[in-house]
């Protein structure tokens, strides 16, 4: 039977955006609405980083849009969120905390639905909050790097999420505040 959906999806290939439902991805009720709205942002292109900048004319000829951490590389969202070395450790750190292997994807969306998708654990719920947080405090730090000179080293953002996300987990009841010292050590225990 044919459908206009089905029609599209035959012509985009097999299209990422269109084969999950982007709404259960981004809008998690645990999730505050402007980290939902940043993590919706940044898989549409819209955070305003400096490649971003460039593209709308809003740097100057001969303003830097590197990277403002590793100053080598465009900053672009993924390299900014993904790839930048220093968020790059800020990811390796999480991943070791949790026991996982993985090669980042080069794009934001996909590895949007795998943290979505639990990234292979046994722990959805925690990853659909790693995640954003993630995103929202690399942010913060860039940005605290940009305006006001700060620079925060990648071990400050993984303890910032690692608490954020528990007190996420705690609000939401779905663990203890007793347990904050196990989550830290062997979070899959404590889902």
């Amino acid at each position: 039977m044919y459908s206009v959906a089905e029609g599209v999806r035959v012509m985009l290939g097999s299209n990422l955006l269109l084969d999950f439902d982007w709404v259960k991805v981004v809008w998690n009720k645990y999730v505050p609405s402007k980290m939902a709205i940043f993590h919706w942002l940044s898989i549409h292109g819209g955070v305003p980083v400096k490649e971003v900048l460039r593209y709308r004319h809003c740097l100057r000829d001969g303003m830097d849009d590197k990277c403002s951490k590793c100053t080598v590389s465009v900053e672009s969202i993924q390299h900014l969120l993904l790839h930048c070395p220093w968020a790059f450790k800020v990811w390796l750190a999480l991943f070791e905390w949790w026991n996982v292997s993985w090669v980042m994807p080069f794009d934001i969306s996909p590895f949007s639905l795998e943290c979505y998708n639990g990234l292979g654990v046994k722990a959805k719920k925690a990853w659909r909050l790693i995640g954003p947080a993630v995103y929202w405090f690399i942010w913060l730090a860039r940005n605290d790097l940009v305006f006001n000179g700060v620079s925060k080293c990648w071990t400050v953002i993984v303890d910032s999420v690692k608490l954020k996300v528990f007190q996420w987990l705690v609000n939401a009841r779905k663990t203890e505040s007793l347990q904050f010292y196990i989550w830290k050590s062997q979070p899959w225990d404590v889902i």
